[in-house]
């Protein structure tokens, strides 16, 4: 007896006579949803009043609606191997085996064929099958694997009858379902001080100030060595410090020497308190140059000067960094560079490049 073909009508009224029954909002099918059921019954002739095809509802994916999955049933894969005629049945076994170092079963079914001198063996491993969670293979496990070794195996073995056919409910388990619920860890909120750091850090990033300029300015302003040991206020006063910083800091900077000379004191040091309002830039007074010696070397030439303002502005040296090197090398209060000699202004660019290196390995490092 030849089966009646499944219509797109029969199928509809199947979906209708389901929302029929479930009224709630969530649960309605969308217009695709719709078509693929349609679809997948008339041209697999699967009629879901026989439950060859059936939808199943997975957990809420958000908060009122659900997954939908179009399934079948392992024995529709069976029924379709016997019409085929070359079925002559399957036998099952299982064995307990090591894997990666964690113990796991296989479950083995061979099929046989008409016209196969040999048959099919096909195995499937218990751990990339079983959902966590679910109570029916977690009281049935070893049915629930041979299912789903069987409808894997008949794909196979009869690819014409089977292929194209929905997966099983058993293959699908867990398939499209949200994760459990989980509360979110509550994360503290960030007090004044941590606040205080990252708006330092952003502005430091954003006007690519470096760390040892940085730390140049917090040791030069507040006397201590690191910005840990500064105050809330402190430390906003050095973002501050950051965000405005003198011409030597901009990229479009004139790194000649009038503006090595005259930017020294271009940016005020903030109150230890409030940040302290810009002023006017006070003039300094020139270093005196006494006159050369007879015999000794003559002062830096323009040329030389143009290189330090270079080698300033490739390796990110800022005019109070290099005060504060020249202090160190030549005495307090020379800070001027055009009274240097030549190898004395190359020996402040060669510290420069010195500098520059330090900053880039710093940066591989993090």
């Amino acid at each position: 007896m030849t089966a009646q073909a499944v219509t797109k009508e029969l199928a509809l009224s199947y979906l209708k006579t389901l929302e029929a029954y479930n009224t709630d909002e969530g649960y309605r099918l969308t217009d695709i949803e719709i078509d693929k059921f349609i679809q997948m019954a008339v041209r697999n002739n699967l009629d879901p009043y026989k439950r060859e095809l059936h939808l199943v509802k997975s957990k809420k994916a958000w908060k009122g609606s659900y997954n939908f999955k179009l399934v079948t049933g392992y024995d529709v894969y069976l029924r379709r191997a016997d019409a085929s005629g070359c079925y002559e049945g399957y036998e099952s076994s299982f064995e307990e085996v090591k894997l990666l170092g964690k113990t796991d079963v296989v479950c083995s079914i061979l099929f046989r064929r008409k016209g196969w001198e040999h048959p099919l063996i096909h195995k499937t491993f218990f751990r990339e099958h079983a959902p966590s969670n679910n109570r029916q293979w977690d009281n049935m496990p070893h049915y629930m694997h041979e299912k789903v070794t069987l409808s894997q195996g008949l794909r196979r073995a009869f690819p014409v009858a089977c292929g194209g056919l929905p997966y099983t409910d058993e293959e699908m388990s867990g398939v499209g379902e949200a994760p459990p619920e989980t509360k979110a860890a509550v994360k503290p909120k960030p007090d004044a001080r941590s606040k205080a750091l990252l708006k330092l850090t952003r502005a430091m990033d954003k006007y690519q100030v470096t760390k040892d300029n940085m730390l140049a300015y917090v040791k030069e302003t507040y006397g201590v060595a690191s910005a840990a040991e500064l105050e809330t206020a402190q430390i906003l006063a050095c973002a501050e410090w950051a965000s405005t910083p003198p011409k030597m800091k901009t990229k479009d900077s004139n790194f000649s020497t009038e503006t090595i000379v005259n930017s020294i004191k271009e940016n005020p040091k903030p109150n230890a308190v409030e940040p302290a309002p810009a002023l006017e830039p006070e003039p300094e007074a020139p270093a005196p140059e006494a006159p050369a010696p007879a015999g000794t070397a003559p002062k830096v030439s323009i040329d030389t000067l143009n290189a330090l303002g270079d080698a300033m502005k490739v390796n990110g040296i800022f005019i109070t960094a290099l005060r504060m090197q020249m202090e160190a090398a030549f005495g307090k209060g020379n800070t001027n560079p055009r009274v240097r000699t030549e190898d004395e202004v190359m020996d402040l660019i060669s510290w420069c490049d010195e500098m520059g290196a330090d900053n880039d390995e710093a940066t591989d490092d993090q």
